[in-house]
């Protein structure tokens, strides 16, 4: 690896690649999800190598080996929020984390030792073979583009294509024009709608634009954004902030949020919230 003009202190360091942006639909916290994943596997592969060849050693002397060979990984939701160095904030972490586990990128257990059946802490399998495979098929559409282009343009070289080579500026508008009405179409950006309402930041409004869009598959319209925009200002009748409705709604899938849904929670589960846990100091997970 070539050395870098800057002398950098030992600090960490959080990646936002462009290909794990486009196996994640966009979702950039799916995306640093990822290659904090990917950095904590490599780790682990090390180190169970490392612990096979001293269960080896051990076994060879009529010992039992006790070295954990796994490659699981395990992260509190405080470790994973500073393992992006605050890159996206934790409401998009956990529809993030929604998104990697539904494409099939991780795997998220409880500790698989029985003997922690208590600990609470998350372990993820990070699935390289399955992250190669849709990075392979980028590689994939990448070559046949590369491949229609160059075909393309020996039929224009051996005049097949007369009606295009006579006005290929005709051609490429149209093209331009179609191409850009479908990704306007598909994007929704924060300048669509009216936000001014929301009793929340424009960063946290962006990763509820997010996760509708990239996580629930239903992007949000006006008219839903201005009911959501009242529900929230009502969370404090439930003793929340705007802040942690956002995170309730994700962490429970809901399209939208509104207090009687807490409440309902509550009487069914006897006074404590359902997935909004028992006002513990680590955010709840639903994934599992």
């Amino acid at each position: 690896m070539k050395s870098s003009c800057i002398q950098h202190p030992q600090r960490p360091i959080a990646m936002l690649r462009g290909d794990y942006l486009e196996i994640c639909d966009g979702h950039k916290g799916a995306a640093a999800l990822l290659s904090f994943f990917e950095y904590w596997h490599n780790i682990r592969l090390e180190q169970s190598g490392k612990a096979r060849e001293q269960n080896a050693v051990a076994e060879k002397h009529g010992q039992e080996g006790t070295q954990d060979t796994s490659l699981y990984q395990f992260h509190t939701a405080e470790q994973l929020y500073a393992g992006v160095l605050g890159m996206v904030g934790r409401p998009s972490i956990n529809s993030g984390l929604t998104l990697l586990k539904k494409k099939g990128f991780i795997e998220i257990h409880k500790n698989p030792n029985p003997r922690y059946s208590f600990d609470s802490t998350k372990h993820f399998i990070f699935c390289a073979s399955v992250v190669q495979n849709a990075l392979s098929g980028l590689a994939e559409t990448d070559n046949s583009v590369d491949r229609n282009c160059q075909t393309g343009s020996q039929k224009l070289s051996d005049g097949l294509a007369e009606t295009v080579r006579t006005s290929p500026e005709i051609t490429t508008e149209i093209t331009t024009e179609n191409t850009d009405k479908k990704k306007q179409a598909k994007r929704k950006n924060l300048s669509t709608f009216d936000y001014s309402n929301l009793p929340i930041s424009a960063v946290l409004a962006q990763e509820v634009v997010e996760y509708r869009q990239h996580v629930l598959k239903k992007p949000l319209t006006q008219r839903a954004l201005n009911a959501l925009a009242e529900n929230l200002a009502s969370a404090s009748e439930v003793g929340m902030t705007p802040e942690k409705a956002v995170e309730v709604m994700e962490l429970n899938n809901w399209r939208s949020f509104k207090p009687d849904w807490i409440r309902n929670q509550k009487n069914h589960n006897n006074g404590a919230y359902g997935h909004d846990g028992k006002s513990s100091s680590e955010p709840p997970w639903l994934v599992s």
